[in-house]
């Protein structure tokens, strides 16, 4: 009897457990970028309207066309702690 209650607690518990996908806010002032091959985005320089940089764990990306299409610029085998911005003019 125990080890049907035990089984029924158990199969109830996994039952139970579902994974809810978040809800995708739109927001009319924001764009939402995906880098289709990268990581998690840790620095981001440039201007949208034309060029776009993007680092991730252990590389550079950019895109010209509003994060349409994204280019590989750099891998950096290794981690990047982010992106040093030198005279930007934007």
């Amino acid at each position: 009897m125990k080890k049907i209650l035990f089984l029924a607690c158990i199969a109830f518990g996994m039952g139970s457990c579902k994974k809810e996908d978040s809800p995708v806010m739109e927001d009319p002032d924001w764009i939402r970028l995906e880098v289709p091959t990268g990581r998690e985005a840790y620095a981001i320089a440039g201007d949208i309207d034309k060029t776009l940089l993007v680092t991730t764990w252990t590389k550079a990306y950019y895109t010209t066309d509003r994060g349409k299409t994204w280019q590989e610029s750099k891998d950096f085998q290794g981690p990047v702690p982010g992106l040093f911005v030198h005279n930007d003019t934007t």
